[in-house]
């Protein structure tokens, strides 16, 4: 039993040299100095800077700034430094500040700049706002460019919003939007309008020169200063919203802008806008809504008295209709210009005056026309860049293509004073022209003509020259018909003169077919007629030949009577007015003067009796003194006529039957 209870106490013995060995090792350097430090001979930590605030270099220190508040040390000594500036929790596991709402910086020693300046400008701690933004020097003293050195305890604590150009406010959250356009302007950089001469510095830094440069500042009376405050001392700005409460009576984005003037002063302006800047590019006068375009409200109104004058509003489309109610409207200079993409008129006028009786659209020069020389136009009309048509100053009216189109009634009247243009000149100046260059066209059925052409040489009193009607027939009431060249051609209907006759002045008048048939008044032939074939026939009024005599070419001589009376004549032959022969239709020849002359073939064949020849003298066609008369100066004695008869020729020789009855005149 005692060998065992030894045996026990040998085995506690070794766990506990075991245990006593573990131990001297672990305890050579705590956590092995956590990383942070080096462990030495005697088991202990040297920790690194910073993280020897534990034994085992655990815990780190926190960063150290100005505090921002502390005792004080002595008179005006205070603000000596301390853990975190005295604005923030250390956490020494990490040796990061953590700081109080509103600073910032790994030591908390700088103040927060409001919202992070809204996205609109940096933050700056005041020592770098004096180096880079405050005033170089003196007045009239030339600088380096850099502002002054600022050494306060605050100088990087203190920070402030740099906001960007057009942007205000302690957080840069304000935009600019009325001074920007006369200098941009922000919450550090700004005057109220007519700026210190301190505010003014000069920088001669980069001037190299072997003399001792200076630069001159000095102030100038100005007269047209504009006042640079807040909601232009006429209302409250609201700094959280950036805009102006605007006082009663005043309004705009900044005030500026009375709303209502009532004055009592007659002679006096009621309300002017007069930007007096030389250098303005601004906008006198805007007007703008935040509603969208509707004609339910009215961008301007203009009323005199009760009157209204002008009024100007957007409807539905937001074109900008402008309604004038009374005056029209007036442009002296510039011009006016009317264009838009929409599908509708660029320009109506119209007149709902039910008695109007002037002009709908005028177009005035105060320039007279240059016709016939060059002119200027009072219309120019094109589509695209191709000319449609012109209206010159003198009323010449030139179409390019289309044509012309009377359409109604009225149809188109031309009046030319010129002594030598003509009236109206229709051309057609295709090479390839196979169309009509004059059509007319009527669509009645009653009579009327298609031309009718009148000339007016006593006023007012027209003289017709020739008409064309809707049959096509010509009547020429003036003048006659003179064709140069090329004749004329007759197809059907013949042709009718119904006075004054026909002259043909040379070449004569040729019948291919049909003949000439003269009805009354016969046919005057003054110098000769030539009938090739067809004959001539004379219905009535007869033929009569006033010089060259009538030949017959051909045939005979054969006068045909068919009237019924019983006493006329085949022919009547005269001097003048005094009868020479006479041919009766009974055949009975009357020589009034010159008597008989025959040829002795004619008795070749006398008559069988005697007593025939005797009996021309039983019935004398004339008296028996004319009879007589007729024998004073025979062209042969009686006796030697008796002796022809007597004498009979041979039966060869004797006259035949026809003869003999010509020669007895039965």
């Amino acid at each position: 039993m005692a060998r065992g209870r030894h045996g026990v106490l040998g085995l506690l013995l070794l766990l506990l040299s075991v245990l006593v060995l573990v131990q001297v090792v672990d305890a050579a350097c705590a956590n092995f100095c956590s990383g942070h430090g080096r462990c030495g001979t005697s088991n202990q930590c040297t920790c690194d800077p910073d993280w020897a605030l534990a034994p085992d270099c655990s815990l780190r220190k926190c960063p150290t700034g100005v505090a921002w508040s502390d005792k004080a040390k002595a008179p005006n000594v205070a603000h000596a430094n301390a853990e975190c500036s005295n604005r923030g929790v250390c956490d020494y596991s990490k040796g990061e500040c953590t700081c109080f709402n509103g600073f910032t910086g790994a030591a908390c020693q700088r103040l927060r700049c409001p919202s992070d300046c809204s996205g609109h400008g940096l933050c700056y701690s005041s020592a770098t706002l004096a180096l880079q933004y405050g005033p170089d020097s003196s007045p009239g003293v030339g600088g380096d460019g850099v502002g002054p050195v600022y050494t306060n305890w605050e100088k990087d604590s203190m920070s402030s919003c740099l906001c960007d150009m057009g942007y205000t406010g302690p957080d840069c959250s304000q935009p600019f939007k009325e001074w920007t356009h006369l200098g941009a302007e922000n919450n550090l950089l700004y005057h109220t309008g007519n700026p210190a001469l301190s505010s003014f510095t000069c920088d001669i830094s980069l001037i190299t020169s072997a003399n001792s440069p200076t630069c001159a500042i000095a102030d100038v009376v100005a007269t047209n200063v504009i006042e640079h405050t807040y909601c232009s001392n006429r209302g409250l700005c609201s700094f959280s919203s950036g805009q102006c409460i605007c006082y009663a009576d005043f309004k705009g984005m900044d005030c500026n802008q009375p709303s209502n003037v009532p004055d009592s002063i007659d002679d006096n302006d009621g309300f002017v806008i007069n930007p007096m800047g030389l250098t303005y590019i601004g906008t006198v006068l805007h007007l703008k809504t935040a509603k969208g375009s509707q004609a339910d409200f009215y961008f301007m109104k203009i009323e005199s008295s009760t009157l209204q004058i002008l009024t100007m509003n957007v409807d539905i489309r937001g074109d900008g209709l402008t309604t004038i109610q009374t005056g029209g409207l007036a442009v002296v200079t510039g011009g006016a210009t009317i264009s838009h993409d929409l599908d509708a008129a660029s320009l109506t006028v119209s007149n709902a005056n039910t008695g109007f009786s002037q002009a709908i659209l005028k177009v005035i020069s105060t320039r007279a026309s240059q016709f016939p020389a060059a002119d200027f136009k009072l219309i120019d009309a094109s589509a695209g860049s191709v000319p449609a048509f012109s209206v010159e100053a003198s009323g010449k009216t030139t179409i390019a293509n289309g044509g012309l189109i009377v359409n109604g009634i009225g149809g188109g009247e031309i009046f030319n004073s010129a002594t030598s243009a003509a009236a109206l000149s229709v051309s057609a100046t295709s090479m390839s022209f196979v169309s009509d260059a004059v059509l007319i066209k009527t669509f009645s059925s009653s009579t009327h003509n298609l031309v009718k052409a009148t000339v007016e040489a006593i006023a007012g009193v027209p003289i017709n020259l020739f008409t064309i009607a809707n049959t096509g027939r010509t009547t020429i009431t003036q003048g006659g018909l003179s064709v140069t060249a090329g004749g004329a051609t007759i197809v059907a209907g013949g042709l009718h003169v119904g006075t004054a006759g026909q002259t043909i002045d040379s070449g004569g008048l040729h019948i291919q077919n049909g003949g000439e048939t003269i009805d009354s008044w016969g046919l005057n032939v003054i110098d000769g007629a030539t009938v090739t074939a067809g004959g001539l026939t004379v219905t009535a009024g007869g033929a009569t030949v006033t010089a060259g005599g009538l030949t017959v070419t051909n045939g005979v001589l054969s006068l045909t009577a068919v009237s019924t009376t019983t006493t006329y004549s085949f022919i009547n032959a005269k001097v003048g007015s005094t009868p020479v022969f006479t041919v009766a239709n009974t055949g009975k020849t009357t020589i009034a003067a010159g008597g008989l002359v025959e040829s002795l073939s004619l008795l070749a064949e006398p008559p069988s009796l005697l007593a025939d020849s005797l009996s021309l003298l039983e019935e004398p066609p004339l008296p028996l003194v004319d009879s007589l008369s007729l024998l004073e100066e025979p062209p042969l004695p009686l006796v030697d006529s008796l002796s022809l008869l007597a004498e009979l020729p041979s039966p060869e020789q004797q006259p035949s039957e026809r003869q003999r009855r010509y020669l007895l005149g039965v």
